[in-house]
């Protein structure tokens, strides 16, 4: 439930405050953040530094876990 809440409510935050006739594919998911992220006015540049950072450490660890697992799935199956 936890993880299904981690991907579902941010992307239900971004549908419920961007019209979506503004919303395109993947380019369109950091295109939306930064307007929701207008409302902290000088600060949103920062914001979005900040989640691009933050959203590159989450594919690595992502990618990382799908490694981790390969391997695994590689080795049992030897056995």
């Amino acid at each position: 439930m936890i993880a299904a809440a981690s991907y579902l409510l941010p992307i239900l935050a971004i549908l419920l405050v961007v019209p979506l006739d503004q919303i395109t594919g993947i380019g369109g998911v950091f295109g939306a953040v930064a307007t929701v992220y207008t409302v902290f006015g000088p600060a949103a540049e920062v914001m979005m530094d900040i989640s691009a950072v933050i959203f590159c450490f989450v594919l690595v660890s992502q990618g990382a876990a799908w490694m981790i697992i390969s391997d695994r799935m590689q080795a049992m199956a030897d056995q």
